[in-house]
């Protein structure tokens, strides 16, 4: 389970996202997004196997907003357990 955050995760999977497209294999992609949650993601996979979903979080540290940008590799139970710890 990839679990760094910043500006090189969403770079890393926006790469991965094209190089799969590009390839022509089948994929499922998804998005989600609340005006009273403090997240959003992207979700490419492949089959209930190989899921990848950004995250993009808002935090407030010092009291200043920050966004993080957390990656989620694994089946979806796993992508959907890991999801539901960072956002509560």
């Amino acid at each position: 389970m990839h679990r760094e955050h910043g500006a090189s995760t969403i770079r890393q999977f926006m790469e991965d996202l094209m190089e799969l497209a590009r390839s022509g294999e089948q994929l499922e992609t998804s998005a989600g997004a609340e005006p009273h949650r403090s997240y959003a993601y992207l979700e490419f996979h492949r089959g209930k196997d190989e899921h990848s979903l950004l995250l993009l979080r808002t935090v407030v540290r010092d009291g200043k907003p920050e966004v993080e940008a957390h990656r989620l590799d694994g089946d979806g139970e796993q992508v959907k357990q890991h999801m539901d710890e960072l956002v509560g």
